[in-house]
């Protein structure tokens, strides 16, 4: 049986018994797969986002985290909730956050293998290539040694991948900021109706005052003032 989202062969003892309608998998390049019948026959054959779907069932492996059920509805419309990185400078960001989560940040070494670890950064294999250069580019990260594993260019293991302090501050200063739009959006709860509101009213007025002082750094707000 193949992989319904990138083709790959599924060894038998990674095939869960079937239950109803819903197939279930491990395959290693796209990590483990709840999908429906019909879905898994929509996304051999159709049209689809298929490696920003196996980033979402990759990384939610790695993150020892249940993958979602890929239905219909998912593989249309779905998939766009979990807020998945769609531009080139997006899914660089990601494959950077991912190191520094894995241990990059403690100096942990990694082996990264463009034809098998691509759906890290939810890219297909020559453009995941290019995101690791670009990051070393960069100076986020260090690359031991490259070795041509294909025929292709773009087919290579990059071993003793580790974060550089640029790299990890990068990644911190990312984290301590929240965007105006997430604080505009979130709603203050204490469990005191009267207190709330006024934790709110008064959250929201200082927003609008940022937002029409046309102040860049009254966007950003750290961490450490919550």
């Amino acid at each position: 049986m193949q992989d319904c989202i990138l083709g790959r062969e599924i060894l038998p003892q990674n095939m869960s018994p079937i239950l109803g309608t819903t197939y279930e998998y491990y395959e290693e390049a796209v990590g483990k797969v709840k999908v429906t019948d019909i879905a898994y026959n929509e996304l051999m054959y159709g049209d689809f986002e298929k490696y920003i779907i196996a980033g979402i069932t990759r990384n939610a492996y790695e993150n020892k985290q249940e993958p979602p059920l890929i239905n219909s509805q998912f593989i249309r419309h779905g998939y766009k909730e979990l807020n998945p990185p769609m531009s080139f400078n997006d899914k660089s960001q990601r494959l950077l956050k991912y190191l520094y989560d894995h241990g990059g940040n403690e100096n942990v070494s990694f082996e990264l293998n463009s034809t098998i670890d691509f759906p890290l950064a939810y890219a297909e294999p020559e453009v995941f290539s290019r995101i690791v250069g670009f990051l070393e580019k960069n100076n986020w990260i260090d690359i031991s040694k490259t070795h041509k594993v294909g025929s292709m260019a773009s087919q290579r293991v990059f071993m003793g991948v580790e974060l550089s302090i640029a790299g990890i501050n990068k990644i911190e200063e990312d984290s301590s900021e929240i965007p105006l739009i997430s604080l505009v959006e979130q709603r203050i709860k204490t469990g005191n109706v009267a207190v709330d509101e006024k934790i709110n009213h008064a959250k929201d007025l200082f927003l609008f005052l940022a937002f029409h002082a046309g102040e860049p750094s009254l966007y950003h707000f750290s961490l450490k003032a919550f």
